[in-house]
């Protein structure tokens, strides 16, 4: 009887070890995702903030990529319609380099070759897209880019020089991207079933880091955010009437 107690005893701490260490793989894995999905907007941070070289740029893309691949569930990965899209685009691409060759210029071949990992890399990622956790870290990518791009703003308001807004005085499209950022924070937050103040709440919330970028003449990121919440709620509805219907 003893000895019964101390094998379910022992199994019930291996189980709870086991649930500790993949969900701290998961978060691992989650943070690995949002660096590699906000790299850009954070390289843009870090070198304004902290001064740091393009170094620190390939080592967030690179560095995330390959720790997100060697994380993937690649046991658990099936060949579907996204996968054959994306083998499509690599003939076309190894099509086009076998005809054209690699340009002197051998960076943009890098970085290339890093936007296609980039798939693989997210294909595999087995953490909730959506989960509260990923969308807590870009929000936090979010408002330190609206804190970064106020001074330089209100610097710039009335320079004829700069008919964009430059974030550090080095980067133009830094808004831009930012506000990328800002339109898959709404898209993700919006998917969620809000009641009536946590709209209220999303709404104030978001207010600010939009009257910013708005400021900044970042207009077809707004037009994309407005189309794609809007196809995301036509979408949403059909899916609800076919599902009332059945």
């Amino acid at each position: 009887m003893i000895g019964w107690g101390s094998a379910s005893m022992f199994q019930a701490i291996r189980l709870f070890l086991a649930r500790r260490s993949d969900f701290a793989s998961q978060q691992f894995a989650l943070l690995l995702f949002a660096v590699l999905f906000a790299a850009s907007p954070l390289a843009v941070l870090a070198h304004g903030w902290f001064a740091t070289g393009s170094w620190f740029t390939g080592f967030l893309m690179v560095g995330s990529t390959i720790a997100l691949l060697a994380l993937g569930r690649w046991r658990e990965f099936e060949i579907d319609a996204r996968d054959v899209i994306y083998c499509c685009l690599l003939l076309a691409v190894g099509a086009s380099l076998a005809l054209n060759e690699i340009g002197p210029d051998r960076k943009e071949f890098y970085l290339l070759t890093l936007t296609l990992a980039a798939y693989p890399a997210a294909r595999l990622y087995r953490a909730k897209l959506l989960s509260g956790s990923f969308i807590l870290l870009i929000a936090a990518v979010v408002a330190a880019g609206t804190l970064a791009t106020i001074p330089s703003l209100i610097e710039q308001w009335s320079d004829p020089d700069h008919p964009k807004v430059v974030v550090f005085g080095l980067y133009d499209a830094a808004p831009a991207q930012f506000t990328m950022l800002l339109g898959f924070l709404l898209l993700s937050v919006t998917a969620w079933r809000l009641t009536w103040r946590g709209a209220v709440l999303v709404a104030a919330l978001s207010a600010m880091p939009a009257f910013v970028f708005a400021a900044c003449q970042v207009r077809f990121t707004f037009v994309a955010i407005a189309v794609a919440s809007w196809l995301r709620s036509v979408l949403q509805t059909s899916r609800d009437n076919n599902s009332t219907s059945s």
